[in-house]
């Protein structure tokens, strides 16, 4: 039997993860886009390009997401003992 290759094996479709560009990536996190290109030169983020260097820098929105997880720092709460 030949499974349809845009299916996986539970016959549903696969999980859809989008790309963005480098303006819409900045947009969503509310960061400049120089910031995410920083981030991709230190290596915080995974970024997607052409066939070239130069090509077009897209973002998968779940690599986003995990970045941004990972900036938020936890809040600590100031005590008045005073």
């Amino acid at each position: 039997m030949r499974r349809n290759p845009k299916t996986n094996l539970a016959g549903r479709a696969p999980a859809f993860d989008p790309l963005l560009d480098l303006k819409e990536a900045a947009e969503y996190v509310g960061r400049h886009p120089s910031t995410l290109r920083r981030a991709i030169r230190t290596r915080e983020i995974a970024c997607v390009r052409g066939n070239s260097r130069y090509s077009h820098i897209r973002f998968r929105l779940s690599d986003l997401n995990a970045w941004v997880k990972g900036q938020v720092q936890p809040v600590r709460r100031l005590i008045d003992h005073g």
